[in-house]
């Protein structure tokens, strides 16, 4: 293109990119933004050098001759790593966000000043797009940021916008927030797919039975050729979180700009078990879904499973007795095993109300969680008229299924009835759905306190933090 130097002084990061397209460009982007705003860069260097040598951490560092922003602090947009150098995603709305911010500040109203949802969605959208790119521009293979790499950009992003800390209570830091968005982001970003009619061809097929039998794609920290088939979730902030996307095509290109042109089809909720189950059977295992919750939610735990097993043993010992005292349980002593199981799920809609009504084909609440088939009752017929196409444990006299929907899934031993409710949790998380109204709030605070994940404040009903409260206040 023919840009003079005046020109290209002028050029917006987005407009460079749409100049030289592609990670294996990213250096040479760099260099003309560098090139292009050379004062810029100096004055950020001067400011860094004089704050350091200065013994007053709150020293000015003015960006221009405005007076209005004097206190503003001027974090450094380049996050250095121990062999990369990630830079902060800024353009001209968030840098007037940020300036807008700082004026609020001066005034002592910045609490009043916040991100709008579509800034703060193409701020996530485009940090995560550039650490990939920057990491595949020196990496061979389709590598991907860890997890030390997103929550270390997730610190840079709230110092270098200070607005998008969260201060509410339930967030123990103010960046948590912003690293569970770049993590969901990461999650679902379209990722390089191998064939499985290929896989099975290559030499190497078979160090790859370990990592590929589970059919997982994304991987925290390391390159994704290791894994044959992979779920993928299209998740943006401001699109409906009850779509997902499923690249039925090869990988074309590892561009970010070229994988939005792949071929994909969304799908409604209540289509989207019976193709996720058809094209990935390996979720009919019980293993493989629970491993699957693990990778959501804490990858690089690899003793999640166990943990997450024991603390739903000590919810339990609890719940009884909060049951109990509530006169909505009958008390343990008298019970065994398969009974106090079979309690608890029908004790715990009750103990944990969310206040909207079932439907009227469910009848009770619980009939969304689980149902004891009688012996003169067919599953099939039961599962034709059940109105929900959530995950349902079903209890049969011989052992336990998992349904979804109209269609049985898999089927489990009657003594490991007592984790049934964690493997329906983690159908939920495997198969990306939507909590019925009528038990969200039970099943929120089993993922809080029991799975250990973080509840988004739009979740946070009055009737979740109602019946937490009361839980919390038996429990401590």
């Amino acid at each position: 293109a023919d840009i003079t130097e005046d020109q290209l002084a002028e050029l917006s990061r987005d407009d460079i990119r749409d100049l030289l397209q592609g990670p294996e460009h990213f250096f040479r982007r760099k260099a003309m933004w560098l090139v292009a705003h050379q004062d810029e860069c100096c004055h950020s260097f001067d400011c860094s050098t004089s704050r350091s040598k200065d013994t007053e951490p709150s020293t000015p560092c003015s960006t221009g001759p405005s007076t209005s922003i004097t206190s503003k602090p001027n974090p450094s947009k380049v996050m250095k790593m121990p062999s990369l150098e990630y830079v902060v995603y800024t353009d001209s709305k968030l840098d007037q966000a940020r300036k807008h911010y700082f004026e609020k500040q001066l005034a002592g109203k910045e609490q009043e000043c916040s991100l709008s949802k579509e800034l703060r969605c193409r701020l996530i959208r485009n940090t995560v797009t550039n650490m990939i790119s920057v990491l595949r521009a020196t990496v061979e293979d389709f590598a991907y940021p860890s997890k030390h790499d997103i929550i270390a950009m997730a610190k840079r992003l709230v110092e270098y916008y200070p607005m998008l800390r969260d201060r509410s209570v339930l967030c123990k830091y103010e960046w948590e927030t912003i690293t569970r968005l770049l993590m969901k982001r990461l999650q679902n970003v379209r990722t390089p797919r191998k064939s499985c009619s290929s896989e099975k061809n290559t030499p190497s097929s078979g160090t790859q039975t370990k990592a590929g039998v589970k059919g997982r794609q994304l991987e925290f920290g390391s390159g994704s050729k290791d894994s044959p088939c992979s779920m993928l979730h299209d998740y943006d902030a401001d699109s409906s979180g009850s779509t997902v996307l499923l690249n039925k095509s090869p990988f074309r290109s590892s561009t970010p700009e070229s994988s939005e042109q792949e071929e994909a089809y969304v799908m409604k909720e209540q289509d989207r078990p019976t193709k996720v189950l058809e094209a990935y059977p390996c979720f009919k295992e019980i293993d493989h879904v629970m491993d699957e919750l693990q990778r959501i939610l804490q990858p690089s735990n690899h003793k999640y499973i166990g943990e997450l097993k024991e603390r739903w043993k000590v919810f339990c010992s609890k719940l009884q007795f909060y049951g109990v005292m509530k006169k909505i349980m009958r008390p343990p002593m008298t019970l065994d095993e398969v009974q106090q199981s079979i309690e608890i799920l029908k004790g715990l809609p009750a103990l944990f109300p969310s206040g909207v009504p079932p439907p009227k084909k469910l009848g009770q609440p619980s009939e969304a969680l689980f149902h004891i088939l009688m012996p003169s009752e067919n599953a099939a017929a039961f599962l034709g008229r059940h109105p929900l196409s959530s995950p349902l444990l079903l209890i049969d006299q011989e052992n336990c299924m998992i349904t979804i929907g109209k269609n049985p899934v898999t089927t489990f031993p009657k003594d490991l009835l007592h984790e049934g409710i964690l493997y329906v949790m983690a159908y939920y998380y495997a198969l990306h759905l939507t909590y019925p109204k009528c038990i969200a709030t039970l099943l929120s605070v089993l993922q809080t306190e029991v799975l250990g994940d973080v509840l988004h404040e739009q979740d946070s009903t009055a009737s979740y933090k109602r019946a937490l409260s009361e839980w919390k206040r038996f429990a401590n």
